[in-house]
């Protein structure tokens, strides 16, 4: 025999000062279907074995950047080689991206202008880039 989960009728002053799992349920799974974890793109350049070939993707302004990262949705969160390891060899410059979706930081790393930008950057450096899930809040 299943256990029954008894719901409570509840005043207005109850319902302000109790949670009331049966009339808040479609309320928290609704919630929780649109609460959907970021995603981030990575992009670690461990060697630039062609700096003079790399100075093409360098010299955009980020400015220019951003705003074709905001089509996507997107932002930035890092663009550095300020980089200290914990443990292990640090790449020489790391590049991470927030998008709403997986779908959204796909369409990004596909579009033209990052189409060029990767064909350089795989030119010119021994680097990875990969999406990684993040976390609800």
């Amino acid at each position: 025999m299943r256990p029954s989960l008894k719901c409570r009728q509840s005043t207005n002053a109850a319902k302000a000062a109790s949670f009331n799992p049966c009339e808040s349920a479609d309320l928290r799974f609704g919630i929780n279907a649109q609460n959907k974890p970021p995603v981030l793109v990575i992009t670690d350049i461990s060697e630039i074995t062609d700096p003079a070939g790399q100075e093409a993707n360098r010299g955009r302004s980020v400015a220019s950047v951003q705003a074709a990262i905001k089509k996507f949705g997107g932002r930035y969160l890092a663009r550095t080689e300020n980089i200290t390891a914990l443990d292990g060899t640090p790449p020489k410059r790391v590049i991470i991206w927030r998008f709403d979706s997986a779908e959204k930081a796909q369409a990004f790393y596909n579009s033209p202008e990052e189409k060029k930008v990767n064909e350089v950057r795989m030119k010119t450096t021994k680097s990875r880039s990969f999406i990684v899930e993040g976390m609800s809040q």
